[in-house]
């Protein structure tokens, strides 16, 4: 609410209707948009985007001293006039768009936060009402809050938090120091956090009797273990088999404070090796499927001529052998450009030096040559009549699957 409590700002959208079935995937391909709405809670208020005109105004009178008011007694009251109110919403003139949160402001200003695709967090627009113009304030806003006076706002942004003036024309890059450290007894924190996940479990099924499970006597059963804890993932352990007494799906215990641990990365090649004759060689290559633009294989790329039944016998100047490990030579390689050195026979003779980027990760790779491994053995027992359709989840990714395997073939008779 904003304006003195005269007007109460709202996002609606006109094309929500196609993503009420949030648990239908045929919901995952619409897009929804809102725009910004006001509305007049008082008949006798007036709509903040009237016309004005572009005269002078007269100036006005100053105030008799003498006629103060006491201020207590003049505090403005928020007034709500329930009838006729759905005739008193008014469209701003806000482009339709992802919005997905409303932050208030000071007088006559809002602050709208967006979504954009392929930007990381939020972008927060202010919204200047009387001239219905929207500026960025900030970009890549993860969480906001506005003081109760509306003059402040407090802004995360990943890891960093500010405060900023809601008056400003755009948010500040001066950072708080959150740097904050607290004592804490960790058998007791362990205790809590397990007493809290069993109450949660308790307060907030769907049903309220835990599917019959003895919810008092389950504490009673799991509670002593916590004793024994040492670590995080032995206090997620206790909580997860304790919650799994209710017998229900889709309930899941993570996160916690786990120690940083740093790791070496590990660049990929997206192959397997063999050893042979002294040296290694690629006894398969995944190339990735060259259609899926979010899958990246190294030696798949037209130019990078490495084939099955070749050797790597060189990784960035250093020979490799048969009895040394190819990925201590790939240490710290992901997503940086290596030479390798590749022979059709196990020798560093005649080698041809080619410059490649390994992948930190050879899951998708891997997955998709799977996938179309089974795709094409179903073509061909089939002679071509049945169709392979792989949906790997219930969620996007799985429907992003379907859409692509079903529609591709269905001219086929069948399909599993």
């Amino acid at each position: 609410m904003g304006c003195f409590g005269k007007y109460i700002y709202t996002l609606a959208s006109t094309n929500y209707g196609l993503q009420t079935g949030w648990l239908d995937m045929s919901s995952f391909d619409p897009s929804v948009t809102r725009t910004l709405y006001t509305i007049v809670l008082n008949s006798s208020d007036k709509a903040p985007n009237l016309p004005k005109t572009d005269e002078e105004e007269a100036p006005k009178s100053k105030p008799d001293d003498s006629k103060k008011e006491n201020k207590k007694d003049n505090v403005q009251k928020t007034i709500i006039d329930e009838n006729g109110i759905f005739d008193r919403a008014v469209a701003l003139n806000l482009p339709a768009r992802n919005y997905v949160g409303l932050l208030k402001g000071p007088k006559n200003k809002v602050f709208v936060a967006e979504s954009i695709p392929n930007s990381r967090g939020l972008t927060l627009h202010s919204y200047d009402v009387t001239k219905e113009k929207a500026t960025t304030f900030a970009t890549g806003v993860s969480s906001m809050k506005a003081s109760s006076n509306a003059n402040s706002i407090l802004l995360s942004k990943g890891s960093n938090w500010s405060i900023n003036k809601a008056s400003a024309a755009k948010a500040g890059k001066e950072n708080l120091n959150t740097n904050l450290k607290i004592k804490v007894d960790p058998k007791a924190e362990a205790h809590q956090i397990f007493k809290e996940g069993w109450r949660y479990m308790r307060d907030f099924l769907y049903v309220d009797n835990v599917h019959g499970a003895p919810w008092d006597d389950i504490y009673k059963w799991y509670s002593p273990w916590i004793n024994d804890v040492k670590h995080r993932s032995d206090l997620n352990y206790v909580v997860d088999i304790m919650s799994g007494e209710v017998a229900i799906g889709h309930s899941y215990v993570s996160g916690g404070d786990f120690p940083n641990i740093n790791r070496v990365g590990v660049g990929l090649l997206g192959a397997d090796l063999e050893k042979n004759r002294g040296f290694y060689q690629f006894k398969k290559i995944y190339k990735g499927e060259r259609w899926n633009p979010n899958i990246y294989a190294p030696l798949g790329l037209p130019g990078i001529n490495v084939n099955k039944g070749d050797y790597l016998v060189a990784i960035n100047g250093v020979e490799l052998t048969s009895d040394m490990n190819p990925y201590k030579l790939l240490e710290q390689t992901a997503g940086r450009e290596i030479y390798i050195k590749v022979n059709n026979k196990p020798s560093l003779k005649d080698a041809k030096s080619i410059l490649i980027t390994p992948t930190a990760s050879e899951r998708g790779l891997r997955n998709i040559d799977w996938v179309e491994s089974n795709r094409r053995k179903v073509d061909e027992l089939s002679n071509g009549k049945l169709a392979y359709v792989y949906v790997p989840n219930t969620s996007n990714p799985g429907f992003t699957s379907f859409n692509r395997y079903y529609f591709s073939q269905q001219e086929k008779r069948s399909c599993n």
